[in-house]
């Protein structure tokens, strides 16, 4: 007897697509996730950058007024 001729072979193939659909939209769904989580890392490093120069450039400012002393 073929497989194909087989009466349960279309239960076969259908839980072979099921699962292969089923693992396709997971992995698309962990590319998309990584993805996501790549861009709010790069927002985060931006943010921070930004952080960074404001807090230098009010410390040079503070500095200033002061004369340049520090306690």
């Amino acid at each position: 007897m073929n497989l194909l001729e087989d009466k349960n072979a279309v239960y076969l193939f259908t839980a072979y697509g099921l699962f292969l659909g089923g693992l396709a939209i997971y992995l698309a769904s962990l590319w998309l996730r990584s993805r996501s989580l790549d861009r709010d890392e790069e927002i985060l490093r931006q943010i921070e950058e930004e952080e960074r120069r404001s807090s230098k450039a009010s410390s040079r400012t503070s500095d200033s007024r002061d004369g340049g002393a520090s306690v």
